[in-house]
């Protein structure tokens, strides 16, 4: 009996950590990193995302302003999203965060974004568009955009090196402020 009371005890301490440490606002829900600085937009608890999604660079919980700056893997997983804007100060897109977005046909990755997990946005079949607003890429993972209308810039394209990954088959511009664009 003790065995199962000290159990429960532990159980229901681990549920309330787990619930301080995660919140919602304006129907996004985030999860305080371990920094205690930053958060990172998770998945919903209850319903999937859909429609616009716009994720703020900043939120305010309890009178402490969080900085955004991850995506958590799985955070959009299969959900009904037409579109998301990302904010600048996004550092990181987790594994498979964007996976099985079926509706979702254009994304602008901010200059800060430097690390796009493996699977980030694979089985996103509508997604056509990507553009990086920075002047280098970040750092993509294995098949972040598998199965995608998405086609990587190849090294012999005349995209900038900083810029290239291994993939000949692509269409892509560079436009006048220099930003990146797949399409």
């Amino acid at each position: 009996m003790k065995k199962l009371m000290f159990t429960f005890i532990c159980v229901c301490l681990c549920v309330m950590v787990q619930a301080q440490n995660t919140f919602s606002k304006d129907g996004i829900y985030y999860k305080v990193n371990p920094t205690q600085k930053d958060v990172s937009v998770a998945a919903s608890p209850s319903s999937p995302y859909s429609g616009q999604v716009i994720i703020p660079a900043k939120v305010e919980r309890d009178s402490v302003v969080y900085n955004v700056t991850q995506i958590a893997p799985s955070a959009f997983e299969k959900s009904g999203i037409t579109s998301i804007q990302l904010p600048e100060g996004l550092i990181e897109i987790g594994e498979s965060a964007f996976r099985e977005c079926q509706n979702l046909k254009a994304v602008v990755i901010p200059a800060s974004v430097i690390n796009i997990e493996r699977e980030a946005f694979i089985f996103c079949f509508s997604l056509a568009r990507l553009t990086f607003k920075g002047k280098t890429r970040p750092t993509i993972g294995n098949y972040a955009f598998g199965k995608t209308l998405v086609k990587l810039p190849g090294i012999s394209t005349g995209i900038p090196a900083n810029m290239a990954v291994p993939n000949k088959d692509t269409r892509y511009k560079i436009n006048s402020s220099q930003r990146f664009v797949i399409y």
